[in-house]
């Protein structure tokens, strides 16, 4: 997801979002931002899974509720049936005034608004860290603020070799019975 040839620097992913908060696929990435579709992380996620034969039936990033002053994005209830429905979500943050971007793995909630992430690149790990929705981390000296996430659900449908090796184990033993 941070390949250089897409003008990423080493380490470095970039997410692109919808400025009307709504959802950002790839289908809308090609057309928003044609020869940057390419760049973005959640595309390089979804070429990956794609890659190990595995699908998405959902795979978007999108900017939260009330991000930017607007009445629209992703929300706290949506996250919690993510995670109810055993599907983490990437959370984003942003300094505001540097631009400097992290992006942590969501896998729980509180009933009091909280987020339990982790941070993998955090001193401590922040395993398990709890953070306000939409609220802010401190990481390397600087206030970052929860902007964005990306949503990746995978089909819970089998990989296309394992249903190949399980149609070819039952034509062994239909032949071996015969």
């Amino acid at each position: 997801s941070n390949q250089d040839s897409f003008d990423n620097v080493n380490g470095e992913t970039q997410f692109y979002f919808n400025t009307d908060n709504s959802p950002c696929t790839s289908a809308n990435m090609a057309i928003l931002y044609q020869g940057r579709a390419n760049c973005d992380g959640m595309r390089g996620i979804g070429d990956y899974i794609n890659h190990r034969g595995y699908r998405t039936t959902e795979l978007y990033n999108q900017l939260i509720y009330g991000y930017g002053g607007i009445s629209a994005g992703f929300t706290f209830e949506q996250y919690k049936a993510q995670i109810d429905s055993s599907q983490g979500v990437l959370l984003h943050f942003v300094n505001e005034f540097t631009g400097f971007t992290h992006t942590m793995y969501g896998y729980g909630y509180d009933d009091f608004g909280q987020i339990l992430v982790y941070d993998g690149i955090s001193p401590n790990g922040q395993n398990p860290g709890f953070l306000s929705w939409g609220g802010y981390y401190f990481l390397g000296g600087q206030w970052l603020a929860h902007y964005g996430v990306t949503v990746i659900n995978l089909d819970p449908a089998p990989e296309p070799a394992t249903v190949a090796f399980f149609f070819l184990g039952i034509v062994f033993i239909l032949k071996t019975k015969n």
